[in-house]
């Protein structure tokens, strides 16, 4: 029985999406759904669009809310986790695909002895792959294998300029926690407009919850440097 939900938000024109879509699509019935299940979360506000995702997910077995009109990406994302079934959630942006194994670990290497870990969430490290790469992945989406993550941790540790990367991001808002976790802390806060605020205030609150860990002195300070400083 799955208890991990994948929900993935989106909003603006389907033909934008439609490559990315039909990649997690393809995993997603190959390797993916006896892991976990998908949710998609719809905040656009073109009801021609919303049609598009909509005839999308039914067609992939995954499961498709549509928000309230003027909804934005915190409702999206509460919307999601309210209306998901499952213990674990894991919160994702529309632009990532995943390694053929990448939920089937998250349930071995994390969700399996969570009670026993002093953390109430993980987040996941993101790597964005070089234009040349994620080209090569549209096309075939079997080369997010083993050897290939071989590939991408070899370029972090040995290259000083990346050669398959664009960017890394060790900490991301790609995270895994309990349903009743984001509950707990309030979920997202609504209040928060465009993009970057939101997941950190959340994350902050979720930091804050945990009685397992020893937070430093000056946690509570609220830092001004650019965010990959932090």
């Amino acid at each position: 029985m799955q208890n991990l939900t994948s929900i993935i938000r989106v909003s603006g024109n389907f033909d934008d999406f439609k490559t990315n879509l039909e990649i997690r699509a393809c995993l997603y019935n190959k390797f993916y759904k006896k892991d976990t299940s998908f949710l998609l979360v719809d905040y656009g506000d073109d009801i021609n669009e919303s049609v598009k995702f909509e005839e999308f997910s039914q067609a992939n077995n995954w499961d498709y809310i549509k928000c309230p009109p003027g909804s934005n990406n915190s409702k999206a994302i509460n919307l999601g986790i309210i209306n998901s079934s499952t213990e674990f959630i894991i919160l994702e942006d529309i632009d990532l695909i995943h390694p053929i194994r990448f939920y089937e670990r998250i349930q071995t290497e994390i969700i399996n002895d969570w009670d026993s870990r002093p953390f109430n969430f993980y987040s996941v490290p993101v790597a964005y792959l070089s234009e040349e790469e994620s080209e090569a992945i549209a096309i075939n989406p079997s080369l997010l294998s083993e050897e290939f993550l071989h590939k991408i941790k070899d370029d972090l540790e040995l290259n000083h300029r990346y050669k398959y990367l664009q960017h890394f991001a060790p900490q991301s808002s790609l995270i895994v926690l309990r349903k009743t976790t984001a509950q707990f802390v309030g979920l997202f806060d609504e209040a928060f407009e465009g993009w970057g605020g939101e997941d950190r205030d959340f994350i902050f609150r979720l930091i804050s919850s945990n009685t397992k860990i020893i937070h430093n002195n000056d946690f509570g300070y609220t830092s001004t440097e650019n965010g990959d400083r932090i």
